[in-house]
């Protein structure tokens, strides 16, 4: 009994004094990430862009300024953070411009995070929530599903009409998106029963 108590007691001695031997952080963020506010993407070369060059900031991020401002009134709501005594929050014109930059361009996170000078583990969170609230805000306005057959011929029409691609409902484009073909069976399947 006493040498079992014994080798337990070694057993959480040695947990403990582990624990106290790991090594603390040494630095807390790099400095280059927090000259972010005077160095950075967002800072520097959007404002520039905005106040410059109209058609530079429409290549770059794919919409013109008032677009940007119009979906960053729309998402404020679900991406603001709040500061704390710790660092100050990254801003919801910096988040939705990072989301934008990486939908436009398709480049990597670690790309991004050089760029906008924000650690590429928050560029990960940052690019959900954005991408979650622009569903939100958006997804009643450019995802309304048809529901007559009427509906359907307009956008079918709409198609033929401005790219010469008749009996066409709807296009992607930009991005690698896996369909599974039984999903995509049953949606031609549904639209099919609608048409006819």
């Amino acid at each position: 009994m006493d040498f079992t108590y014994t080798t337990l007691l070694y057993i959480l001695l040695g947990t403990v004094l582990k624990e106290k031997q790991k090594t603390k952080r040494k630095v807390w963020a790099r400095k280059w990430l927090l000259r972010r506010k005077q160095k950075g993407c967002y800072e520097i070369v959007m404002k520039e862009l905005a106040l410059e060059d109209a058609e530079g900031y429409r290549r770059w991020l794919c919409m013109d300024t008032a677009t940007f401002e119009f979906l960053l009134t729309m998402v404020t709501p679900y991406i603001s953070g709040k500061d704390t005594n710790m660092w100050k929050t990254i801003t919801p014109g910096e988040k939705l411009a990072v989301t934008l930059r990486y939908l436009a361009s398709g480049e990597t996170q670690s790309s991004l995070a050089y760029q906008f000078r924000i650690s590429q583990n928050t560029i990960s969170g940052i690019l959900k929530l954005v991408c979650s609230a622009l569903v939100t805000v958006l997804k009643n306005i450019h995802l309304c599903f048809p529901s007559s057959k009427a509906e359907w011929a307009a956008i079918s029409a709409a198609f033929d009409n401005m790219w010469q691609f008749p009996m066409c409902v709807g296009a992607l484009d930009g991005k690698h998106v896996k369909i599974s073909p039984l999903a995509l069976y049953a949606t031609i399947t549904k639209v099919t029963l609608v048409l006819s």
